[in-house]
């Protein structure tokens, strides 16, 4: 995740860089400066940023919100919850 990738995510939230500088923990300053990066963010602002667009599609009732690879943790996490197998549960009908 880049700077600009960060960007995009944050449109797509709805957030102002002081709104989504505040929910990854950071000052505006600090979170436009992250924002200008333009190589690969560090891991722990890509993880923070990664977090916030979970909450967000939980706050907001839309799944779309969350980045594709955490959708997909959280999905297999709710599986995981269900059945005790982060893997969908084949019924009777198709096996």
């Amino acid at each position: 995740m880049t700077g600009n990738d960060l960007k995009v995510l944050r449109k797509a939230l709805g957030l102002t860089q002081a709104a989504m500088g505040e929910e990854m923990g950071l000052s505006l300053r600090a979170y436009t400066d992250v924002e200008k990066t333009v190589s690969d963010l560090r891991r722990d602002h890509q993880m923070v940023a990664e977090l916030v667009s979970l909450r967000q599609a939980v706050a907001k009732r839309d799944l779309n919100l969350a980045l594709p690879e955490v959708r997909k943790m959280a999905l297999d996490y709710a599986r995981l919850m269900e059945t005790g197998s982060p893997e969908k549960q084949k019924g009777p009908a198709s096996q």
